[in-house]
This record gives structure tokens, sequence and C-alpha cells, in this order.
């Protein structure tokens, strides 16, 4: 019985997992999306301070 309730258990704690991992694997577009958008940022920051520091 304690092995039956054990294997319930886990049963119910890889479904849980597996439905985090979904959530997960559906908001990935967006983050690099988002993480796209920042690099491009940083890039063109450095860029700027680069040309800047080149003036002086």
């Amino acid at each position: 019985m304690a092995s039956q309730q054990s294997l319930v258990e886990s049963q119910r704690s890889l479904l849980q997992s597996m439905e985090r991992l979904t959530v997960v694997e559906q908001q990935l577009p967006e983050q690099q999306v988002s993480t796209n958008a920042s690099v491009e940022r940083l890039d063109r920051i450095l860029d700027y301070l680069i040309r800047r520091d080149g003036e002086r």
C-alpha cells in the first residue's frame, strides 16, 4: 500500500512539474523577444559610449 501511495505522489509531482514546464515553455518566445530588445539597447549604448570616448 505504501508503494502505491508513493507511486501516486510521484505521478502527481511529475504532472505538476510538466504543467510548470508547459507554462515556462509558453513564456519562452516572449522572454526571447525581451532579451533581444535589451541586447539591442545595450549595443546602442555601448556604441554611443565608444564614439563619445573617441571624441575626447
